[in-house]
């Protein structure tokens, strides 16, 4: 009889009813009564290289040309340095930093780029420019440890958070468009034209009407008194005047969300406008503006704009059709500007700049060399400064032949009204991970459901804060939200939790929410985000995983236990399996997994497959221990292998676990591999 009996994901969820909760190592910090200005700055030589190594005496700061003292200072100089080539898939993440497989929590030392590219500015042909260009520059950021956000001014939205979303990272990126038409069409107006002779601009009247009559467009003449009488030139502005508003709304609106969502994590953030630029509409837009600037300053964002059509040399057909004269070659070229000037404005006032360069891969480089190598600074306002006022500060270093770039001002206040739901909805769209609760999540996947699906268990441990616990407070109310995101849609679950902090332990303290989904072959992102009573966020993480093609050769997910428990019926014992991945140093470690053959395979499959294991100290290449594994035909097609292994004589550390099943006939090899952290007695249970 074999040790173990298969477990059904019904049976699993029983089983893993009883997981420990995470044992929390932080506790929830609070922000001071007086709440800084943090300022972004990048010093650079005479060559434009950024430069490191300054300190707060160095700098200069005035506010409204009062000069402030610097009372937070971090200089922030982050070398590149290649993501990890472990083999460990992450079964587990929490979004503590006291166990293998988790996420890194400190905000230092994650770097988070956004590409916010806005098809509604973008014509399809410099679309593809910029596309080749972003293509390997991303990938290389993605490896090199930067978490990615791919958003579209149209609604597409993608978070990729480690080297195994390259995949997830170019089909995003292929997917974009290009929606701005080619100015192709004589009778062709500008959004800045319409937008200006709307508000009846007689120069650049002027200007579109020797165009027109330039490509033998019927126009309005030269009087400036056409601007009140109907006229093609004025019609076809008036048409393309509230379009252009609508494009221009829609490319604020995603700048400043985009903005909030970076505003839930610590640290700089660099977004990337991917756009050929759109104008200033002071009558229509100065409050959407604005208002990108303060969620920029509220993130500490800086805004670069790489405009893939480079330097415009073309002055336009109205500047040759009068023969050039350097009014009408200044007028053209001042339009021009215009078309540019709402994303020059933004780009400047948050610290940032615009990018036209022939060779875009270099003016790349140069975002992210500035984005490795920068300064915060923290000042209190000014006692003058009005709520809801604009401030301007300048900054200046006291050193000869540097220049400093920062964000030209700052807001007082301006915090828009708070939204419990939209507070939800960004944290959910975060690529940032908060540790106020102490969350772990895992996924096992386990049998195909059909040809196109497998079904996957989805588990989130939730804890109690740890001062809560220490305490022994009331039992406390907490909303937990799941969010499942594939490729071509989502999954949500919400569920109200009990935390009782006067249980004996930790472990007593916290709950398990589990949600089963049957999900297609690929990449899924699982966010899991604590919200308290008053409706703000307490605590978020990331988890993604793999599912294999349920009609492929594959694994299950292996069920890892440091126990066993016995069936009801006293016929054979079960895994009490566990979401930790720490072990007891002399106990045992049980497993279990089932190997899934190409469909139509018979139960015999068995007979001609073999298992084996290896563990071996993850800083080690000769501490390596191995063995074989018991394989037993369950029905056709499913072939289960149940282990135990014994700990002893083990030292604490980590340890990687490889499990491989061999078909000797078909001459192939499957292998799942787990990192594993052995401890001395006690210290596991608070892992």
């Amino acid at each position: 009889m074999s040790l173990f009996r298969p477990v059904s994901p019904i049976a699993l969820a029983v089983a893993i009813g009883g997981l420990a909760p995470v044992a929390a190592q932080d506790t929830p910090t609070f922000t001071s009564d007086i709440e800084l200005v943090v300022v972004d700055a990048v010093v650079l030589d005479g060559d434009g290289e950024p430069v490191a190594g300054l300190g707060p005496q160095d700098f200069e700061l005035r506010d409204g040309g009062d000069l402030r003292e610097i009372l937070s200072f971090e200089a922030l100089d982050v070398a590149l340095e290649p993501a990890s080539s472990s083999r460990e898939v992450r079964r587990i993440t929490t979004n503590t930093t006291n166990t293998t497989n988790t996420t890194n929590t400190d905000d230092r030392s994650e770097r988070v780029l956004a590409v916010l590219w806005d098809d509604l500015h973008l014509s399809p042909s410099f679309a593809e420019r910029a596309r080749q260009a972003l293509r390997p520059w991303l990938t290389e950021r993605l490896a090199n440890g930067d978490r990615i956000v791919v958003a579209s001014t149209s609604g597409s939205w993608h978070v990729v958070e480690d080297a195994t979303g390259e995949g997830v990272l170019l089909s995003a990126l292929d997917g974009l468009k290009g929606e701005r038409p080619p100015p192709a069409s004589p009778d062709r107006v500008s959004d800045y034209e319409a937008l200006a002779i709307s508000r009846g601009n007689a120069l650049v009247f002027e200007v579109v009407s020797g165009r027109f009559a330039a490509g033998d467009v019927p126009g309005c003449g030269d009087s400036q008194a056409a601007l009140a009488t109907p006229c093609p030139v004025l019609n076809r502005a008036h048409e393309a005047a509230w379009p252009a508003r609508n494009r221009l709304a829609a490319t604020l609106q995603a700048l400043a969300y985009l903005s909030d969502v970076l505003a839930v994590g610590r640290g700089r953030k660099s977004i990337i406008l991917v756009s050929e630029g759109f104008p200033q509409d002071p009558d229509a837009s100065s409050i959407e503006f604005d208002e990108v600037v303060r969620a920029a300053q509220r993130a500490n964002a800086v805004l670069f704009v790489l405009d893939p059509a480079g330097l415009r040399a073309n002055l336009g057909p109205s500047a040759a059709a009068r023969g050039g004269t350097p009014l009408d070659q200044g007028l053209a070229h001042a339009i021009l500007l215009g078309d540019q000037a709402g994303s020059e404005l933004l780009a400047r006032d948050t610290g940032g700049f615009v990018l036209r360069p022939n060779d875009l891969t270099r003016g790349l480089e140069r975002i992210a060399r500035e984005s490795e190598t920068h300064y915060l600074l923290g000042f209190a306002p000014s006692p003058a400064a009005e709520s809801g006022a604009f401030r301007r500060i300048s900054l200046e270093v006291q050193r000869s032949g540097l220049d400093v770039r920062a964000r030209s001002g700052y807001t007082v206040g301006g915090r828009p009204p708070y939204d419990p739901e939209e507070e939800l909805r960004r944290t959910v769209e975060a690529p940032f991970d908060l540790p106020g609760y102490p969350l772990r999540v895992a996924t096992w996947v386990l049998e195909p459901q059909s040809s196109q699906s497998s079904r996957v268990m989805v588990g989130v441990d939730v804890a109690s804060p740890l001062g809560e616990v220490a305490s022994r407070s009331a039992p406390r109310k907490v909303d937990l939200y799941l969010e499942v995101q594939g490729a071509k849609r989502s999954w949500r679950e919400g569920r109200e939790l009990v935390l009782d902090s006067r249980a004996g332990s930790r472990e007593e303290a916290g709950q398990l929410v589990l949600l089963a989904l049957d999900l297609p072959a690929g990449r899924f992102r699982a966010r899991a985000v604590v919200r308290e009573p008053d409706g703000h966020v307490a605590g978020a993480v990331t988890h993604v995983f793999e599912v294999p093609g349920a009609d492929a050769w594959h694994l299950s997910t292996p069920l890892l236990s440091p126990s066993l428990g016995v069936d009801p019926d006293g016929l054979a014992t079960t895994l009490q399996s566990t979401i930790r991945r720490t072990f007891e140093v002399g106990g045992n470690l049980y497993g279990q997994f089932t190997v899934y053959a190409t469909p139509g395979e018979p139960a015999s499959v068995a007979d001609r497959l073999s298992g084996s294991w290896t563990l071996r100290r993850t800083d080690s290449a000769t501490s390596e221990w191995s063995g074989s594994l018991p394989l037993t035909g369950s029905r056709e097609g499913e072939v289960v292998c149940g282990f135990s292994l014994p700990l002893a004589d083990l030292a604490p550390g980590e340890y990687e676990l490889a499990l491989r099943v061999r078909d000797d006939l078909e001459r192939r090899e499957l292998e799942t591999v787990e990192i594993l952290t052995l401890a001395r007695t006690g210290d596991a249970g608070r892992r």
